[in-house]
């Protein structure tokens, strides 16, 4: 039933009733987010988003589980990553305590075999069952007794990858930006143009990755803080609507929602503190972003800069010592 207080589905501007409603989380509960509305999406036009949302949830997992972060469904899994020296593949649970993918078998000075277990016991025994073609006296169950796990935590040199710049990634940005316009101003007229780029349908340069030398937010992880933070800002006299979405205190995405803004001056804020799981709205000052420099940003090649390996060597050093601690709690 319709009523003067219900409101449309900002894609297909269907009304939201009972039956056809979808509780749509601003930022990704896979992530951590815990800002939701039941009035964004219909039930029918939710799906439409699943697969950059299923990309961007794929991409930063990593980040989050290393993090511990809590969701509403699921437990942080194991990441896959590689020792930086060795090549060797491993898994890196929530406090950096390290699983190996494979089992290893050192020969020592007594003659025994040192063997410390992987995910794979198969494999283990595949392996010992070579051995004793070549050594028929090897026995094996003796071996497998005294095998043991690796009790390795996580320093510095193992690395894994992350995607935080794709056109499939922008996509999910850009969803996230207008989504919470449309939670602080219940209005969708200015943004209804990049539809068809939410959907795929369209390639528009509406999104970048900001160099961090852009402080837009204040620079929480020296603070022992990480957080995933949100802005959002009409400006009347230049005419333009942009948000500015920052994931795990590093990652700084400039989204430029209409350059022919035609609305009201205003502006919202957003911040969730990941490991105390604290909601802050509003959360800061917003800063002055002009048009000139959101277009400059939008215009730039992307290169790593130094900037920005000092922000992601900060994150390193945060989860290691937040890793630390959830070690000795």
């Amino acid at each position: 039933m319709i009523s003067e207080n219900s409101v449309k589905c900002y894609i297909c501007e269907q009304y939201i009733v009972d039956g056809n409603t979808y509780d749509e989380h601003i930022i990704l509960n896979a992530l951590g987010g815990r800002l939701h509305s039941k009035n964004l999406f219909c039930r029918q036009c939710a799906p439409l988003f699943d697969k950059i949302d299923a990309e961007l949830a794929k991409q930063f997992n990593p980040l989050a589980n290393l993090l511990n972060v809590k969701r509403h469904r699921g437990q942080p899994q194991p990441i896959q990553a590689k020792i930086v020296n060795s090549g060797e593949q491993i898994y890196i649970d929530c406090v950096g305590k390290i699983r190996r993918l494979k089992p290893t078998i050192n020969h020592e000075k007594n003659g025994r075999l040192r063997i410390t277990t992987g995910g794979n016991e198969n494999k283990l025994k595949e392996i010992l069952n070579g051995l004793k073609r070549r050594n028929p006296t090897l026995d094996i169950n003796k071996e497998l007794k005294s095998a043991v796990k690796s009790k390795s935590s996580l320093d510095t040199q193992i690395k894994f990858h992350f995607e935080v710049s794709s056109d499939t990634i922008y996509r999910a940005i850009c969803k996230i930006a207008m989504n919470f316009y449309v939670y602080s101003t219940r209005e969708y007229s200015h943004i209804n143009h990049l539809i068809p780029y939410l959907k795929g349908e369209e390639a528009i340069d509406c999104v970048k990755i900001c160099d961090s030398i852009y402080e837009f937010f204040p620079f929480s992880l020296t603070r022992g803080e990480v957080f995933h933070s949100l802005i959002v800002r009409g400006d009347s006299e230049e005419k333009i609507l942009y948000g500015v979405v920052q994931m795990f205190s590093t990652f700084q995405y400039i989204v430029l929602l209409s350059k022919r803004y035609e609305g009201q001056g205003f502006s919202d804020s957003y911040c969730f503190d990941l490991t105390k799981r604290i909601q802050h709205r509003p959360f800061l000052e917003i800063p002055y972003i002009s048009k000139s420099l959101i277009l400059e940003i939008l215009g730039q090649q992307l290169c790593p800069s130094s900037h920005f390996k000092t922000r992601i060597n900060d994150l390193a050093k945060f989860i290691q010592i937040h890793q630390h601690s959830a070690r000795l709690s």
